[in-house]
């Protein structure tokens, strides 16, 4: 008995198609289906590479704490200085990167 897991539409199970955010009945041809020990998922390289990345992303912190007090000081002490050239310099890259992606 072929099944069709669209996501639109809802499950279609044979014959009998599911309304969109239903859950099958127990012991229901779509629930029988659903809990099947044999299912498996086969990931590509590519998903499994940002699976990776993910789990080590997890691990890098926010926040570089250690930069956030250096700039603090820095700040406090009157040595923090802001160049106005760089700071548009970098408006225009990251603007230039938002046109090419849209």
């Amino acid at each position: 008995m072929p099944s069709n897991i669209t996501g639109i539409g809802g499950i279609k199970v044979g014959d009998q198609r599911l309304p969109s955010g239903t859950k099958p009945e127990l012991g229901s041809p779509a629930q029988t289906l659903a809990g099947a020990p044999d299912e498996s998922v086969k990931l590509s390289g590519e998903a499994r590479n940002i699976i990776q990345i993910e789990s080590k992303l997890k691990d890098i912190p926010e926040i570089d704490q250690a930069r956030v007090e250096r700039i603090r000081t820095a700040v406090a002490k009157g040595e923090y200085h802001v160049d106005p050239r760089r700071v548009a310099l970098r408006f225009l890259e990251v603007e230039g990167h938002l046109a090419t992606s849209s």
